[in-house]
């Protein structure tokens, strides 16, 4: 007879957690443009209205195919995985970018890039890590 205990360090269970990250983040990036709380400084306000719509379209498609991933994360497809890890690859590079702006207010220092890098490589990495070693 089959036992339904719940094991908490089940790939089951543990994969939960990535998964819930992934729908999480992003409704708030869909969520995030409505209040404006996006980016705010004067030099992308001073940018032409196509680079600011191309800037928005890019969360929200990043935002959508996250919460399609999150939730086929808990259904278990098996390409949910791959979208998981390519957006968090992607996502890497820009969000690295937006957070050195957003951290200093204005035109970041190479120093604030490297920072900013370093602290969302970081944070992607240990969601890579958590799907790739979890995902099946």
């Amino acid at each position: 007879m089959a036992s339904c205990e719940f094991q908490p360090f089940s790939p089951a269970w543990t994969l939960l957690v990535p998964a819930g990250y992934m729908i999480v983040s992003g409704i708030a990036g869909l969520v995030w443009p409505l209040f404006h709380l996006g980016p705010n400084h004067a030099e992308f306000r001073e940018q032409s209205l196509a680079f600011r719509a191309g800037a928005r379209t890019r969360e929200l498609i990043l935002s959508a195919a996250s919460i399609v991933a999150g939730i086929a994360l808990f259904w278990h497809h098996s390409w949910a995985r791959t979208l998981a890890l390519g957006l968090l690859l992607i996502e890497t590079f820009y969000y690295s970018n937006a957070f050195a702006w957003g951290f200093s207010g204005g035109q970041p220092t190479r120093r604030v890039r490297l920072f900013s890098r370093v602290v969302v490589a970081g944070w992607n990495g240990l969601w890579f890590y958590l799907i790739y070693r979890l995902a099946l």
